[in-house]
């Protein structure tokens, strides 16, 4: 009902946040790995999460997953390049926001609901670039580790000149609908150049 388009790629199942198992895009699961008939069953489906793996290999798989589903959708619809947003909860904010600063030309802003700041692997390489490029990070108040990582994030932001938006939200991990009302708000904001 407000002209949105959005595409979820989805994270890789795992059993608990510390699972390194993936599932692979192709081909047969490695040993041990939840198998797709496991998943469909309902078997597992309360015992488990999706996220994004912080390695070489989990960034490389997001980054495909992501671009794949923008270059789906803009073959589907008719999609201004300078109208898409990269966004994500939890680890997805993470991801969102290192794949936001490394490739900022791709994105009209970025957003990160409850998501760290990531570590490693060059995430502020473009800084330079990423200055013009919106940041908007959601924050839960009752995560304090989160809490913590978000006053580094936002200094590190404010150090290289990349533009951020702030919002605190009385939840622990999870998503509020005031979070959707603020990030509506502020993505209108910047397609309508208020």
């Amino acid at each position: 009902m407000r002209n949105y388009v959005a595409v979820a790629p989805q994270g890789f199942a795992r059993t608990n946040s510390n699972d390194q198992k993936r599932f692979p895009r192709t081909g047969v699961p490695p040993e041990n790995a939840l198998d797709v008939h496991t998943i469909i069953s309902g078997a597992m489906r309360p015992k488990l999460q999706y996220g994004w793996f912080e390695d070489e290999e989990g960034i490389t798989e997001a980054e495909e997953r992501v671009f794949d589903c923008i270059a789906l959708a803009k073959k589907r619809n008719n999609i201004a390049d300078k109208r898409i947003f990269i966004a994500g909860f939890g680890s997805g904010g993470t991801m969102a926001l290192r794949l936001g600063l490394l490739y900022p030309e791709s994105f009209a802003g970025i957003v990160s609901l409850c998501g760290n700041f990531p570590a490693g692997y060059s995430t502020m390489l473009r800084w330079t670039a990423a200055r013009n490029t919106a940041v908007y990070l959601g924050l839960s108040q009752q995560n304090d580790d989160l809490q913590q990582d978000s006053c580094r994030m936002l200094e590190l932001l404010h150090t290289v000149g990349i533009p951020a938006t702030v919002r605190e939200y009385p939840c622990g991990q999870e998503l509020v609908p005031q979070m959707f009302r603020d990030l509506n708000r502020w993505m209108m904001g910047l397609v309508c150049g208020v």
